[in-house]
This record gives C-alpha cells, structure tokens and sequence, in this order.
C-alpha cells in the first residue's frame, strides 16, 4: 500500500513512449542549456520545462532534481537531501521553496487533502497520523512487505497497518546547500491502527498528490475493504491523488489565477508529476491506473469506488 517513483531511466536512443516527459531530437545543432554548450547530434528535450540537454548526461552522473525530473545546470547548485547514505535525493532551487521538510510541517497539507475527501463526501473521521520520513526509513518500512519492491525505487509514500516504530524527520535546517535532519522515533500501541508515511523534501504540491494515494488507501481500510487486487487498490488510488492535483489548483487562488513565475512552475511541476502517473510503466500503478482513469471517466468517481467496495472489481461494459 504504498506510492512508487521508478528507478531512473538510463535512456536508451530510440523514440520515448507516447507522453513521455522528454523527447528525443535527432540531427539539429542546438544549444545545451544545462552546460551552455552547443550539441550536435541527438539531444534530448524535457516537456513543460523547455530544458534541452546532451543524450550523455543521463548516464554521467548528472544530478536529477527527484521532484521536477530536471537536470542540475552549471549555474545552480541542488540541494542534498540528509546524509546521503540514508537519502542521497537532490532538489532544485525552485522544488526546494516549497517543500515539506519535516512532520510538524505537513499538517496544514494534510486538513487540505481531508478537504478534498470531504468535497467527495468520504469523510475521514477516524485519527491517522502522518509522518514524514527520509528515505532510509522509507525503504527500513517497506523492507520485507507483501509486494517486492525494485532497490533503485523510490517509495513516495506508504500507509501502514501495523504497530511497528517509525523514525521521522522532527527538525531540520539548511546547512550550505544540505539538509541536516534531527530524527524522533514513535511507539505506537493500539490507539492507532493506521498511519502514513510520506517522504521528506518533496514540494507541496507534490507532497498532496501522495497523500491523497495514502489517505484512500486509509478510507478503504475504514471501509472494511481489504485484500483487493493490487491492479485495482494501487489504480483507484493514482485516481485520487490524480484528481487531488486538479482539485488543488482550482482551490488555491494563487495557483489557479496567478500568472507569477512561482505559479506557472506550480502549474508545471503538476503536469509533470501527472505525466509519471499518466506513463509508469508498473502493472498495479501504471496498468491499474488507467484501468481505473477510464473507469471514472465511464461511469463517474462515485458509482466506481461503490462497486470496487461492494465486487472488489472495476465496473466493467
């Protein structure tokens, strides 16, 4: 129960999938606006963000800001997200100002997400604490689950059902261009059945988008559902944090209207974060998403999730 970033992609040179967030250019001499240089041959071009850069930086060690999928240029310096044994993420300047760095930051975001299931009428009134957690802890909760999960992946989020310990990020402050953590571990007994994790350091915008994927996996549980098919949880649940980007933008004055550098990198920080769900290549949350996208977009938001609860199934024609 959990939301995926695949491992990155070493491109291999050959056309990218319909939608894909770059495109492959063959046989122009353009500019590389990553280093300042000119690029003869084929380079590639990342959609929403009108960055061009040289083939060979996919695989040179090239820094990838883990939110916005952009390359780390000559001329900025990304930050590093904690101890790089633990993390080892990097995120650009522009990612950064936004992002959720610690527990106590993210309960603003969480009475948002809660008021996007209360427009949809799925009230959640049971307490689920949410906790921010960095990579390392991430991969320590999913270590051993029920669905294996690839080494190079990033967990973006995870809803648990056990009583297990978790070490989230309490503190944290800047350092020259790091991230210094302070931890504080939880025990839990029986006051809290569920409770989700979300990884640290990812903008708002984005943080929401998981946490809508977690909080449906919560209100299935509360609903009694359990033991559904990944294709279908996984793919209901992409549904949701889906629809929470667009539900956000329309209820977030400054998002919606703006038309200020900060909004329009908003605006295309959403299409990105959409594009990877619209394209993952994974069964339950590549295949199950667009099972349930069409779905929706059939018989409406509402008949779907009933008859997932009532069949543990998709409506089908």
């Amino acid at each position: 129960m959990c939301q995926l970033l695949p491992p990155p992609k070493r491109y291999p040179k050959e056309d990218p999938p319909p939608g894909a967030a770059w495109t492959l250019v063959e046989g122009r001499s353009v500019m590389n606006n990553l280093f300042s240089e000119q690029i003869r041959g084929p380079h590639l071009k990342r959609e929403f963000w009108n960055q061009v850069y040289c083939y060979d930086h996919t695989r040179d060690g090239t820094h990838i800001c883990c939110s916005c999928r952009r390359f780390e240029p000559r001329n900025e310096k990304f930050v590093s997200l904690g101890d790089d044994r633990r993390d080892g993420r990097r995120i650009c300047n522009d990612c950064f100002s936004t992002a959720i760095l610690e527990t106590q930051g993210i309960e603003p975001l969480v009475r948002y997400v809660l008021r996007f299931f209360d427009h949809l009428n799925m009230k959640i009134k049971a307490p689920i604490p949410v906790f921010s957690v960095d990579r390392g802890e991430m991969r320590r909760q999913t270590a051993g689950g029920t669905a294996p999960v690839h080494p190079d992946t990033t967990v973006l989020g995870l809803t648990m059902c056990s009583y297990r310990d978790i070490t989230s990020v309490d503190k944290s402050r800047l350092q020259g261009r790091k991230i210094v953590t302070e931890m504080e571990t939880y025990r839990f007994g029986h006051e809290y059945r569920i409770k989700i994790l979300v990884l640290f350091g990812l903008p708002l915008v984005m943080t929401g988008g998981i946490l809508a994927h977690e909080f449906m996996h919560a209100w299935l549980r509360l609903q009694g559902v359990s033991r559904l098919n990944p294709e279908i949880e996984e793919g209901i649940c992409q549904v949701m944090g889906y629809q929470w980007l667009d539900w956000f933008e329309a209820v977030d004055p400054e998002a919606s209207s703006s038309r200020s550098e900060k909004a329009q990198f908003m605006r295309n920080l959403k299409k990105t974060f959409k594009g990877e769900v619209e394209n993952m290549l994974d069964g339950a949350y590549g295949d199950g998403f667009r099972d349930a996208q069409w779905a929706v977009s059939r018989y409406g938001l509402d008949h779907v999730i009933r008859h997932i609860i009532r069949h543990k199934t998709l409506p089908r024609e």
